[in-house]
């Protein structure tokens, strides 16, 4: 799969296309959200302060 990234990545098409579907996946991530706290109420919201939206926290030296 890297090597498959990388390809698609070396030319200008490819990161033209990756550039056009960076804010459809940021709206997919709210729509789901959305979807998610209409289902799980209260509990996802608090979910949701404990973590970040497209990557987790990384607490290497120390462990929360």
């Amino acid at each position: 799969m890297g090597f498959g990234i990388a390809l698609f990545f070396s030319n200008i098409p490819g990161l033209f296309c990756y550039m056009l579907m960076l804010p459809l996946w940021n709206r997919l991530t709210e729509l789901e959200e959305m979807e998610l706290l209409e289902y799980w109420g209260e509990k996802y919201e608090e979910f949701m302060k404990t973590r970040e939206r497209f990557l987790p926290k990384l607490n290497i030296i120390t462990k929360q």
